[in-house]
């Protein structure tokens, strides 16, 4: 799956607390990604995004959409139009087809006259500009809710969360649903999806395999607390499960926070100050916070006065 550079961000949660099982968490989304939440029942995923869409509150912490601030995601109609949760199967009208089901809500909502033959059509074009009988997805605009699979429902509800005008789209505990030959074709929908619609996807769960073969990232969550953030170069199955169940120490490095941005605002090169021994060489990023810890009280004002200017 095409990653994103991830530190294109497109949502930030800072210190984030909401009930007793949810605690000082950080999460980070990128734009045309996919990042996974994983973590036992009870870990504080479904609060943490539920937080995210203004669902449920939060007792402390920042929400950032874009590098917005989003103080009330309840009330807030910008952020209420880019998030669309997704959450359960039951979200279908059984009774209906698939073309009703996914434009019929959305021209109640616009207030829209709906011809039935138009929107079957509109939904075909849909299917195969997303590719689906490519990628092995038999669905067709004119079927029943009813007859449908579990996979084929679920692209239901993905397609019709895009089609409401979502670009951040939430999957919740839908994933562990899904049998093991269809995680390959949902991992080529999703990459279809990012390519042609520029849309980001949160998928929440507790299955470690299924996120593995679908995410850019992975961030672990273990008794509503940060316990890992993985890329893919790190995924492992084995470390994931012990991380989950608290039997794994957690690498200090695996919890950092990716940088807003890959543009340089700050580069040290072979600086050396009196006194100092050896040189200085490192780079700050914008969106980074760095600290800098010296055994020298001199050094330490040196670089200071250099920052400033006066050395």
């Amino acid at each position: 799956m095409p990653m994103s550079n991830l530190h294109d961000e497109i949502v930030r949660m800072e210190d984030i607390s909401g009930s007793e099982s949810l605690r000082h968490v950080f999460f980070s989304a990128f734009k045309k990604s996919v990042t996974g939440v994983l973590g036992l029942n009870h870990s504080g995923k479904t609060e943490l995004v539920r937080i995210l869409c203004g669902w449920s509150l939060k007792r402390t912490g920042r929400i950032y959409i874009e590098n917005k601030l989003v103080e009330h995601p309840e009330s807030d109609k910008l952020a209420a139009s880019r998030l669309r949760y997704v959450d359960s199967e039951n979200a279908l009208i059984t009774n209906f087809t698939v073309a009703e089901n996914i434009l019929v809500m959305q021209a109640v909502g616009k207030k829209l006259l709906f011809n039935k033959q138009h929107m079957i059509d509109e939904c075909e074009t849909l299917f195969q500009e997303l590719k689906l009988n490519e990628i092995g997805i038999e669905l067709k605009a004119s079927q029943d809710i009813e007859s449908l699979g579990s996979l084929e429902k679920l692209v239901v509800l993905i397609i019709r969360a895009y089609i409401f005008g979502a670009d951040i789209i939430i999957i919740d505990h839908l994933i562990e649903h899904q049998r093991t030959e269809s995680i390959p074709k949902l991992r080529k929908l999703l990459c279809n999806i990012i390519d042609s619609m520029n849309v980001t996807f949160i998928l929440v769960d507790h299955h470690a395999t299924s996120l593995i073969s679908l995410c850019d990232q992975i961030q672990i969550l273990r008794d509503g607390q940060n316990a890992g953030v993985f890329e893919q170069c790190d995924y492992d199955v084995g470390v994931f499960h012990k991380i989950m169940i608290g039997n794994y120490p957690i690498a200090p490095q695996s919890m950092r926070r990716e940088p807003v941005s890959s543009k340089k605002v700050l580069s040290f090169s072979d600086v050396i100050f009196e006194g100092g021994e050896g040189s200085l060489c490192f780079d700050i990023l914008e969106g980074e916070a760095v600290g800098i810890c010296t055994l020298s009280n001199t050094l330490g004002q040196s670089l200071i006065e250099c920052l400033y200017g006066l050395a």
